[in-house]
């Protein structure tokens, strides 16, 4: 999918993640080699031989336990990561709340708010250009605690995007290893 900033149709991710997760050509081939083997293995067994008939029955029934559980630990890991994100982005987040912040200090600062020709006896008690710099001094430090902000909420955004990055990739390796097992069953039965 080449890149671009329309939202994809749901029936179009799915295709597309089922083509990149489905057995490949030679996997079938060897998928279906371990079939007939399967087959011939239990078409072949002895029934009256108890402790290979309970062999073949436990894996049966195990037959791809482990990896609907790791699916499954992986499926509730990234719900949380992601109700972790929807919930920080439903708040603002701390990058969100940053650029607010400095937005709102860079219009406490402008300049053209401020009547710099205010004469009079207020003009001379309240000297505005003085008022304006004084101001200009205190948010100077508002903007560099909002900038720390900004910095570890990029770092903190990086890692939440390094980490799916990770989940993702370590989903869809999952996915193409249930789809194989699935193969296999049907293949067998």
């Amino acid at each position: 999918m080449a890149f671009t900033m329309q939202v994809p149709d749901e029936a179009d991710i799915k295709k597309e993640v089922l083509e990149q997760v489905k057995p490949k050509p030679k996997d079938v081939a060897q998928l279906q080699a371990a079939a007939e083997s399967n087959v011939a293995e239990i078409m072949t067994m002895d029934i009256d031989e108890f402790a290979k008939k309970k062999d073949i029955l436990q894996s049966i029934e195990s037959f791809g336990a482990d990896s609907m559980k790791r699916s499954a630990a992986k499926n509730s890991l990234l719900q949380m990561t992601i109700g972790d994100l929807s919930r920080d982005g439903e708040d603002g987040g701390i990058v969100a709340k940053g650029l607010m912040d400095l937005n709102r200090e860079l219009k406490d600062l402008d300049p053209s708010l401020i009547d710099f020709t205010r004469s009079g006896l207020l003009g001379m008690l309240f000297d505005p250009i003085r008022a304006y710099f004084a101001k200009y001094q205190k948010a100077d430090s508002a903007i560099a605690d909002i900038i720390i902000s900004l910095d570890k909420g990029k770092t903190t955004l990086k890692n939440d995007n390094t980490t799916l990055q990770i989940e993702q990739q370590a989903m869809r390796d999952l996915t193409k290893k249930l789809m194989k097992e699935v193969q296999l069953g049907s293949l067998m039965d």
